[in-house]
């Protein structure tokens, strides 16, 4: 009965070493997964920042794929264009007023 006891206790202390060792494992994994979760919240703020950017510079770049089609750049005629094109190109020009006389 005593060789029992004593195999019962080295069991338990063995149990016993092994559960603080599982304890430790499981204490170390914990504070990875929250390194590693800190780490992929920085990585979703720095996508979803690319993202944004990705969608703004898309939207700039499609006016010039695409550009839209009058009299200056297709062959439909001037007349076919709607109000707000024909408002578009007509612009003041950039020259200043001389003081001479025009002519030769």
């Amino acid at each position: 009965m005593n060789t029992e006891l004593t195999n019962i206790y080295e069991a338990l202390s063995t149990l016993k070493s092994k559960i603080s060792s599982l304890e430790r494992t499981v204490s170390e994994q914990s504070v990875e997964i929250s390194r590693l979760n800190r780490i992929i919240n920085q990585k979703d703020k720095r996508i979803h920042a690319l993202e944004k950017e990705n969608k703004k510079l898309k939207e700039g770049l499609s006016r010039y794929e695409k550009p839209d089609k009058d009299s200056h750049n297709s062959s439909i005629p001037p007349y076919r264009e709607s109000i707000t094109a024909k408002a578009v190109h007509r612009t003041n020009s950039l020259r200043e007023k001389s003081s001479l006389k025009s002519g030769g």
